[in-house]
């Protein structure tokens, strides 16, 4: 196997019998998924290696004595739970990618790291045991993304972090940080940002120690509240990406309108946020399993979100730009008067079951009928169709006690029409599941 340039062995048990000679000298990536020695035996040639992939090993250490390897550009030892330290990575000056993530034994990382020239890729997922970082990682002008997601215990995260001029993606979620500076000039000051209601155990992480060369950041499940913010992002304005899920916040913070250049912005299972007014005119927005979410507006009409995720947000009445659930008696009495309701009294307090698609909720609960309202600033006019299809909530509602219980499921369906010349989007049609169709009237 002279030739042999790639070689993949999962779960492959070696067997030493004094014959390693016979393993391919001129390998330039060797993957090993579940390689079950302690360290990679010496005898091993691996100085023409480009790539190294020895995730979910038992490798305790990666070598006994330092191994120089000038070629090796990625090493990946994920998931060796056994791994207790790094190497020394001075024999490694190329490397390019470093991924250490889930590597549970590890407590801390050879402070040579700082001295990788070319390294553009540190993940650190996971390691949870890791303590300490070496302060010349956060001066390291050529690494472009760092993840440190999960690793809970660490103690000190250094103010130097802002020199990093290369850094775009920081990912730091699950760390519980403690003091939030507001300002540059505040950097080496001891008040903390705002008024938190507890002292969290966590790294000091300062807003303004934070790389202005940032495009993703990803700060979920970091136990912020809305005291934890600073009043602007004024340093951050290349950011594109921004991540706050999990996080006990109840508004949408005040900083965010700052970041004119924002594309994704996830609030996922913030539980206690009710309101995100004034939001930055994003492509994507996720606010999936915001259960106390009512409202959601937007600094400009002219929309540029084109994904979103409102699964489970059971509270949500207003999406603006997209729909606005509200009482039914508050719509044109025209639309009323032709579908035949007009005794709200009688229908107060009902049991309404709302069932809508969009939102992923199926749910009950006692109140007056509602009704979804279509917003006419919807962005059709990217699409070159004229006529565009929205479903409503499906309603269901019956009274609470018999013999009077009724059982009426109205659903109504809307089409929004665009006109041809004007591309404005001026005529709603409405039809009922009852196959009444009312035509051409104008909202």
């Amino acid at each position: 196997m002279h030739r042999l340039r790639l070689l993949q062995l999962d779960y492959v048990h070696f067997n030493d019998n004094g014959r390693d000679e016979e393993f391919p000298k001129k390998l330039r990536l060797l993957c090993w998924h579940g390689f079950h020695l302690k360290y990679i035996p010496s005898s091993f040639p691996l100085e023409t290696l480009v790539a190294l992939d020895m995730r979910y090993s038992s490798l305790e250490q990666v070598w006994k004595k330092t191994r120089f390897l000038p070629l090796l550009k990625s090493l990946d030892l994920s998931h060796s739970h056994s791994l207790a330290k790094t190497p020394d990575f001075s024999a490694l000056p190329n490397l390019e990618r470093l991924i250490l993530k889930g590597c549970t034994s590890i407590v801390e990382v050879h402070e040579s790291i700082g001295n990788l020239k070319r390294l553009v890729f540190l993940n650190l997922k996971g390691c949870k045991n890791l303590r300490t970082l070496p302060r010349k990682l956060f001066v390291m002008k050529f690494l472009e993304t760092l993840i440190i997601s999960g690793c809970s215990n660490l103690k000190r995260f250094p103010a130097e972090l802002r020199k990093m001029e290369s850094l775009e993606v920081l990912h730091a979620d699950g760390i519980a940080i403690n003091r939030l500076l507001p300002s540059p000039g505040k950097v080496g000051s001891k008040h903390t940002f705002g008024l938190s209601s507890k002292w969290r155990k966590g790294p000091e992480i300062s807003w303004a120690s934070l790389p202005t060369s940032l495009v993703s950041l990803s700060l979920a499940d970091c136990s912020l509240s809305d005291e934890d913010f600073p009043p602007e992002f004024s340093n951050l304005s290349s950011l594109q990406h921004l991540n706050l899920s999990k996080n006990p916040i109840f508004s949408q913070p005040n900083c965010i309108r700052d970041l004119t250049r924002l594309q994704t912005l996830q609030f996922e299972s913030c539980m206690r946020l009710q309101l995100l007014e004034g939001l930055p005119s994003v492509k994507k927005l996720n606010v999936s399993n915001c259960m106390s979410l009512e409202k959601i507006t937007f600094l400009s009409t002219m929309f540029r979100l084109r994904e979103a995720a409102f699964d489970g947000c059971r509270n949500l009445v207003e999406v603006q730009g997209w729909f606005k659930l509200e009482p039914f008696e508050r719509i044109d009495p025209r639309i009323i008067n032709f579908l035949g309701l007009h005794d709200f009294k009688a229908m107060a307090n009902l049991k309404v079951i709302l069932a809508n698609g969009l939102l992923g909720v199926f749910y009950s609960k006692i109140c007056p009928i509602q009704v979804l309202s279509l917003s006419l600033s919807l962005s059709v006019s990217h699409t070159h169709t004229h006529t565009v299809k929205f479903y409503s909530y499906a309603l269901t509602h019956e009274h609470p006690t018999p013999p009077t219980r009724t059982h009426t499921h109205m659903e109504i369906h809307a089409t929004l029409r665009k006109d041809s010349h004007t591309h404005t989007p001026s005529v709603m049609h409405l039809h009922t599941n009852n196959h009444v169709h009312l035509k051409k009237l104008v909202i």
